[in-house]
């Protein structure tokens, strides 16, 4: 019985980055769409449609490019999964809301940083899933979680 508990947990330790990779693509080009075919009319963040433009640049279109670099690492991840990792480390990068606080040019205000928390969440979700994919694949990284789980750190 147990080797059946292990071929399994074998199974899904090597499917997990693709899910979690699909899932953050997913969720990221939902997002993207949401943001690019929106005018940003009645949008709290943004005063002016300039503003709301600035957001599509720094929002849309790397969230968009990072989903699409999330996708093509699940469908690379497998035939050679370092690669695939990398791709889905550098797809989160993208789909963070990174771009947008460098463009920005310094941290926002406390006000505006809570407003922009339910703005960017689902950025901020879809990374989260890409990046996690994009530790999974690596062998060290599973077993510094694994070490921190044991640990206590992290449940």
């Amino acid at each position: 019985m147990r080797k059946i508990f292990y071929g399994m947990s074998q199974r899904l330790k090597i499917r997990v980055p693709i899910i979690l990779g699909l899932l953050g693509s997913i969720v990221g080009l939902l997002y993207s769409y949401a943001v690019m075919s929106n005018n940003g009319y009645g949008c709290l963040l943004c005063s002016t449609n300039a503003d709301w433009s600035f957001a599509q640049t720094f929002i849309g279109w790397p969230l968009i490019i990072g989903s699409v670099v999330g996708l093509a690492a699940c469908v690379l991840y497998p035939v050679a999964r370092k690669p695939s990792g990398i791709f889905l480390l550098s797809g989160a990068i993208l789909a963070s809301p990174l771009p947008l606080i460098i463009a920005g040019g310094s941290w926002p205000s406390l006000d505006f940083l809570l407003l922009s928390v339910l703005f960017f969440a689902p950025s901020y979700f879809a990374s989260l899933l890409l990046f996690l994919g994009g530790l999974l694949v690596f062998q060290r990284s599973r077993r510094l979680i694994k070490s921190l789980h044991d640990g206590g750190w992290i449940p």
